[in-house]
């Protein structure tokens, strides 16, 4: 695996860990850690190199926010949470080894309404530690195609 895939399947993380579950058919039981609405989310690479950080606008629904949780793995990824990783007061923490894989990976992102940010690192055993922040802002309501 090249280093630009490896950086592409980070990215994916952090963004499945915002977005992905804006697919979500559930209906939200209680209110969330952030406001449904339109999204602006930029992720910024400073580790191994300092790179150009990189935003994306998306819509994130109520159901989406129900279900913020940390990511689940393959099963031949053979991935353990060592930590809680819950939801508690607007914080998201965990602590995700996967030896198979030979990566831990450490998050923590804080919600807070129309705003969250956050941290990524990822250690790889024969590899280079993989540093992130996100930052998510509200910017109003979806837009109606979407």
């Amino acid at each position: 695996m090249t280093s630009r895939e490896r950086f592409h399947g980070i990215f994916c993380l952090i963004f499945m860990i915002t977005t992905t579950a804006a697919q979500a058919a559930a209906p939200a039981a209680t209110p969330g850690p952030i406001n449904p609405g339109k999204w602006e989310i930029t992720i910024h690479t400073t580790e191994p190199i300092d790179s150009p950080p990189m935003v994306s606008v998306t819509c994130i629904a109520p159901e989406a926010i129900a279900r913020i949780a940390p990511p689940v793995s393959k099963a031949s990824d053979e991935c353990k949470l060592i930590s809680p990783g819950s939801l508690d007061h607007g914080v998201l923490m965990f602590i995700m080894t996967c030896p198979h894989l030979g990566r831990k990976t450490t998050s923590k992102t804080t919600f807070a309404g129309d705003t969250y940010s956050g941290s990524l690192v990822i250690e790889h055993t024969n590899g280079p530690t993989i540093k992130q922040t996100i930052e998510g802002k509200r910017l109003g309501d979806c837009d109606v195609s979407q």
